[in-house]
């Protein structure tokens, strides 16, 4: 390296470094050197590239105090110092340490001449990265509240082995969905399994394995409360104990799962289930109010409990299972039965959480058992409105192998389809100028009570190989639901304004009301791939719903007025009954027969013409003729066919409907209107509520002292 002299520097550091040495050097006071005597620093050597070091690590300075000859002054003291500490500091004996990454300047003096060294400090990065944990193995979090977490630290190292600064470690989870970790490094179980935790700094990299283990639990007594999704590897739930839902629940277990006590919610809930990769045993109760599911691979038994829930039960030992797959009688290895012995499944009554009423369904690899007084009970339907057909739930028991049953009877219920409910719409604003606009009224059809397509009858039983007896016949009773009540419509038109100076009288608005049709009811499905032997089977109920009625009020025509005299028309008015349902429901001679539903009724009120103007009232003005009042369409709704059909309209009703205005008094006085024509269908009575269909009654001439 080039020197400020020809000789050699020599320079050594307590640790691998470069080391070069700029010199800068200035002389203070040069004299010559005395003959005998003590020779004086005139220079001082050092090497001329700056000195390059990371930060926390030192090196050992060298630097040579030279006379006038170019010699090294034997027992000349060095000094150092810098001036400012901030990069760097500096022993007395020159040892110099990189405190912060930078650039400062460090003085050798000797005598009077001073040489200045520019220190160069690295930032002495981290090379290597680990990191470690509290804990590699946590439990998965139950329903007891308590939250199981890890803590992982990152340990940054530079080259030298030396720890250095990790701040800005970024951390993240392979597999956040069932360990997450947050940005301090906690992990959290949410479900099972094992996940690499990474720390990341930089282009730096490092992981540690953590395993969230399942923990068995059993609740033996006392009240605890339960939300979300918990796991667990196997539950006990005792007599003596009950689990309050709150919100809602997803219990998954790997191991069996026996509910002997109670599962309850205190109020509406999402949906409870819980899902066992081994066997679920309930002989406790359930009463929630919110869907219920129950999936078990290794089978499901439900014996002597009660269970309620809100919008519809669901029990399975295999998820994956298709329609076809129940219809291929399927062989080989099955998992554990689906068993239902003396349990009565049921909905709340009075509060279905769905559109449609919430149904009952058992859909089962292998067998299912039905045994002992065993009674399953599907939802009735909501109220139907827009978007919402308020059908029955229906019971559903599906068995890729044999549907069996002991002992008995077996009884199950379809629900009722829903009761829509009165309808009063206009659909339409009302107009200053022209004809008013038509308003209309739609009542929505009643809920059905099951569907014509496969697999929806209000009852299903479905089995790949035989339903059948386990020993004596075994009764299935059916109690099928009535349908719902078609709505009933009512439909106003609006009056026409009377008629101004400019602007003739407005017709009255039309009406059409139509009701709303009763839910139709299905009759319940036994199907097998095999046969089926030993069972009898008993069927009540099954009425269908009655069509809605529909009032149609028509608008009354506008007055005349004396520059446009003529009243305006009535408005037209259309009102049609709701259909009754049909039932395909046959009870036979020993029961009370199924029941179509009755034909909706039909009425129409109003729509009469507006009256002409009473010249009599202004000299020199013409009297008006009276409106013709509105028409009249429509007519009741059929009755529904059944073991016995619906009842038929034979009567339909008018309300003061259809008369015409009358005309205006005057010199030469209006022509009464005439009555609205009369299309609804012949051979019906005619029922007259008021003058109904009458031409409106002729004006007058005006008295003497008005003409």
């Amino acid at each position: 390296m080039p020197l400020i002299s020809t000789s050699r520097v020599l320079s050594r550091v307590v640790r691998p470094a470069t080391v070069a040495l700029i010199a800068l050097l200035s002389a203070c006071d040069g004299g010559p050197s005395g003959t005998g005597t003590q020779p004086h620093v005139v220079s001082i050597r050092v090497p001329s590239a700056p000195v390059t070091i990371d930060a926390g690590h030192s090196v050992q300075l060298i630097a040579t105090p030279l006379d006038a000859a170019g010699k090294e002054v034997a027992g000349a003291k060095i000094t150092w110092d810098v001036p400012v500490n901030a990069i760097v500091s500096v022993s007395n004996t020159g040892w110099l340490t990189g405190l912060l990454p930078g650039v400062d300047t460090v003085y050798a003096q000797s005598e009077s001449v001073r040489a200045a060294i520019i220190a160069v400090i690295g930032p002495n990065p981290a090379t290597q990265l680990s990191v470690s944990t509290s804990a590699t193995v946590i439990p998965v979090p139950t329903f007891n509240g308590d939250v199981p977490r890890a803590t992982v630290t990152a340990v940054a190292r530079n080259k030298f082995g030396e720890i250095v600064s990790s701040a800005g470690v970024e951390w993240t989870s392979s597999n956040p969905s069932i360990l997450p970790v947050s940005p301090a490094g906690v992990v959290t179980a949410v479900g099972p399994g094992t996940t690499e935790i990474v720390a990341r700094l930089g282009s730096l990299t490092a992981s540690i394995a953590i395993t969230a283990n399942l923990i068995p639990v059993s609740v033996t007594s006392g009240n605890t409360n339960a939300s979300g999704t918990a796991y667990v590897r196997d539950l006990n739930i005792g007599p003596g104990a009950t689990i309050t839902v709150v919100g809602g629940l997803s219990m998954r277990s790997d191991g069996p799962v026996v509910l002997a006590g109670n599962l309850v919610t205190t109020n509406l809930c999402s949906e409870v289930s819980i899902t066992s990769a081994s066997t679920v045993t309930i002989t406790g109760a359930i009463d929630v109010w919110c869907p219920l599911r129950i999936v078990a691979a290794r089978g499901i038994v439900v014996s002597g409990a009660t269970i309620r829930s809100v919008g519809g039960q669901y029990f399975s030992n295999d998820i994956t299972l298709g329609d076809w797959d129940f219809s291929q009688g399927l062989s080989g290895a099955q998992p554990s039965d689906c068993e239902f012995t003396n349990a009565k499944m049921e909905p709340h009554v009075g509060y279905p959480a769905t559109a449609s009423g919430g149904n009952w369904e058992a859909s089962c690899r292998g067998n299912v058992i039905l045994a002992g007084s065993t009674r399953i009970t599907a939802e009735d339907g909501m109220r139907p409105r827009e978007g919402v057909k308020g059908a029955a739930g229906i019971v559903r028991v599906r068995a890729t192998g044999d549907v069996i049953g002991r002992g008995g009877p077996i009884m199950f219920r379809a629900g009722n389809g829903g009761d829509a409910l009165p309808l009063a719409i206009s659909n339409a604003l009302p107009l200053a100028d022209g004809p008013q606009p038509t308003t209309e009224s739609r009542g929505f059809d009643g809920g059905n009570v099951g569907w014509s397509a496969f697999g929806q009858a209000p009852v299903f039983v479905q089995a790949g190989r035989d339903v059948r007896s386990d020993g004596a016949a075994t009764t299935f009773s059916f109690t099928i639901g009535r349908g719902g009540t078609g709505g009933s419509a009512d439909a106003a038109g609006y009056p026409g304004r009377d008629a101004t100076a400019t602007t003739a009288a407005q017709g009255g608005g039309a009406a059409i009301a139509v009701g709303g049709n009763g839910g139709s009811v299905f009759a319940p499905q036994i199907t097998a791939g095999g046969s089926v032997s030993g069972i009898v089977t008993l069927m009540s109920g099954g009425n269908a719903g009655n069509g809605g009625s529909a009032t149609a009020v028509g608008g009354k025509g506008g007055a005349g007025s004396a520059t446009l005299p003529h009243g305006g028309a009535g408005g037209m008015m259309t009102a049609i009954g709701g259909n009754g349902g049909v039932t395909a429901i046959r009870l036979g001679v020993s029961n009370p027969p199924a029941r179509g539903g009755d034909a909706g009724g039909a009425r129409w009120i109003g729509g009469g013409g507006g009256n002409g103007w009473n010249a009599c009232a202004l000299a020199g003005s013409t009297a008006g003729n009276g409106g013709v009042g509105g028409a009249i369409t429509g007519g009741p709704g059929v009755p529904g066919a059944g073991e016995v059909s619906g009842t038929p309209v034979t009567t339909i009703r008018f309300e003061s409907a259809a008369n015409g205005g009358a005309g205006g008094n005057g010199p030469l006085p209006g022509v009464g209107g005439n009555g609205g024509p009369d299309t609804t269908p012949l051979g019906l009575s005619r029922e007259l509520f008021g003058v109904s269909f009458a031409k409106g009654a002729s004006g007058t001439a005006c008295p003497p002292s008005l003409r």
